[in-house]
């Protein structure tokens, strides 16, 4: 599922390269677009890392894939959000409010530096490694000893690093909550409170779930772990895709006036029974029918009076041929 996820924001970002000078695409910042779709892509990979046999080097991988895919999703979201909240505000109290973009760039850069610092500190003094989970079966062996059943694991020694991270993700996610409901009033082409609600409470689910499996590790078995875990986060970016990409797609292919007259139409369609379609359908017939029985007659009486008017004209040009001649005689 996670590759397909990959194929998925491959697609997406071709296309919204593609229509980058749409007006729905450019509202939304095409190089913000971009900076999301890395961070997909970082999870969509995470999430690959994961499902493969634990090592050192897959066990750091994944977190800094994680981590930073994450970020690079929600913290452009973030300061494009600010931004605009600030211009509305502004544009409220009748105040004019420059923004450069080299300025939102340099915010985004320096969070995402200091989430790499945090990841360098994390991976020099306590990386996460392989470690092993015995687990003591019911199971007997040939000499009737129980079977122990090994699973591996990624895990540093201290739970502090990774608590960190979920934190920073928490509050990530709660500031865009609190952004994207306070941008509820801007302008139409630049709201995107309902879309981001949704993604934002699917991604606090999605959080949710990883903090308790990894509060369930002792428990679960780790390939259990591993795989549910993969699951969601594959979910996690699947749901982003549709939910908050794919409107943009469609408004920047087919406008939104085309598509509002086709839903009516198909709307208008649908609500029409299909005894009622046969009636309008007799009824345009009866039409139709009675109008080319009324053309018929009418070119009938053309041709009718047409001839009369030959006529008229022929028995006049013989009148005064006669009368001419008797008058010459």
């Amino acid at each position: 599922m996670a590759a397909i996820c990959i194929i998925l924001v491959v697609v997406v970002s071709i296309s919204t390269y593609t229509n980058r000078k749409k007006k729905a695409i450019t509202y939304a910042q095409p190089i913000f677009l971009y900076l999301l779709q890395v961070g997909l892509l970082f999870i969509c990979i995470g999430a690959i890392l994961n499902s493969t046999t634990p090592s050192q080097g897959t066990c750091t991988a994944t977190q800094w894939f994680l981590l930073l895919g994450y970020s690079l999703e929600l913290v452009p979201l973030l300061v494009k959000i600010a931004a605009i909240n600030k211009i509305h505000q502004n544009a409220r109290r009748f105040k004019r409010k420059r923004f450069k973009f080299k300025d939102l760039y340099m915010t985004v850069g320096a969070i995402i530096g200091a989430v790499t610092g945090f990841l360098l500190l994390w991976t020099i003094i306590d990386p996460p490694t392989r470690q092993s989970n015995m687990t003591l079966t019911d199971d007997l062996n040939e000499d009737g000893g129980q079977v122990i059943e090994i699973n591996y694991l990624c895990a540093s020694d201290s739970p502090v690093w990774l608590t960190c991270s979920y934190l920073y993700q928490f509050l990530l996610l709660t500031t865009a909550t609190v952004l994207a409901f306070q941008s509820r009033n801007v302008q139409q082409d630049f709201n995107e409170s309902t879309q981001l609600a949704t993604v934002l409470y699917a991604h606090f689910l999605v959080l949710l779930f990883r903090i308790a499996l990894w509060r369930l590790q002792p428990v679960i078995k780790a390939t259990y772990v591993t795989a549910i875990t993969t699951f969601i986060l594959s979910g996690d970016v699947w749901q982003t895709l549709t939910i908050y990409f794919e409107p943009k797609l469609l408004d920047a292919i087919i406008p939104q006036s085309e598509q509002r007259n086709q839903h009516n139409s198909a709307e208008q369609s649908s609500r029409t029974s299909f005894p009622e379609q046969i009636r309008h359908a007799e009824h345009n017939s009866r039409i139709s029918s009675e109008t080319d029985q009324r053309n018929q007659r009418n070119s009938a009486e053309t041709i009718s009076s047409s001839v009369q008017q030959i006529r008229l004209n022929v028995k006049q040009k013989s009148k005064n041929s006669f009368e001419t001649e008797q008058r010459n005689q």
